[in-house]
């Protein structure tokens, strides 16, 4: 699920959570994701923009080596 909003003229904002459940054939294994992001987009002109963003990511699993938990931050240059 994604919600883009605008601010202001030239500033964007994007919210975003996402869910996924999966289970494999012949395997007793199960795993488990949870995404959630938050983005701000200032609009420099007509042609360039620039994007600051987060994400967390976090996935369960059965098996412990699949487990993870992630927090990335990001800059962009959008032309």
């Amino acid at each position: 699920l994604k919600v883009f909003q605008e601010v202001r003229h030239n500033l964007r904002a994007r919210l975003e959570v996402g869910y996924r459940h999966g289970e494999f054939r012949g395997a007793d294994q199960t795993q488990d994701d949870l995404t959630a992001g938050a983005a701000v987009e200032y609009l420099i002109n007509r042609h360039l923009a620039a994007e600051l963003g987060y994400t967390f990511r976090n996935r369960d699993a059965t098996n412990a080596l699949d487990e993870f938990t992630a927090h990335q931050v990001g800059i962009a240059l959008i032309a």
